[in-house]
């Protein structure tokens, strides 16, 4: 019987983790790249001049100021 209780919070524990994580997925919008806007970055020749220019954002991954 002890073990079948243990089973039964095991099972809960599980189901509230997933429950959880549908919950995030759900309320999170994706990330969504818009990588058509880059064919317009692009130029023939390095004189030319592009109708759009390219936003690049970089972040320090390890945690200390530059």
């Amino acid at each position: 019987m002890k073990t079948l209780r243990m089973t039964n919070w095991l099972l809960l524990g599980i189901w509230l983790a997933l429950l959880a994580h549908l919950g995030v997925r759900l309320g999170l919008p994706a990330a969504i790249a818009e990588t058509f806007k880059l064919d317009t970055c692009i130029t023939a020749f390095a004189n030319d001049k592009p109708e759009s220019y390219v936003h690049v954002v970089t972040h320090n991954f390890s945690g200390d100021s530059p």
